[in-house]
């Protein structure tokens, strides 16, 4: 479907230029689909809570619990999850 890996991401990234709210919905899709490579799936993750605390929280809790994950990455995600502050507006 997409030529390159990084396809999904940069349309991503321009639809939540035009739009906030579907651009989110399309980083979290990225970043919880486990067919994605591994660090796509985290610079996905790593766009979202600009956007959507909440779905950053989601889609990088997706990629801590997924066990086929290098644990590398796993571990990335986990210091970003930690890191998402909880005051911030959501």
């Amino acid at each position: 479907m997409y030529e390159y890996d990084e396809d999904p991401l940069v349309a991503a990234e321009q639809l939540a230029s035009l739009d906030p709210r579907a651009g989110a919905e399309a980083f979290l899709a990225i970043a919880c689909d486990r067919s994605v490579d591994d660090g796509l799936r985290l610079e996905a993750a790593g766009q979202l809570p600009e956007l959507d605390r909440r779905a950053a929280a989601e889609a990088l809790r997706a990629i801590v619990s997924d066990g086929s994950v290098d644990d590398g990455l796993r571990w990335e995600a986990a210091e970003q999850l930690a890191g998402l502050d909880p005051r911030a507006p959501v």
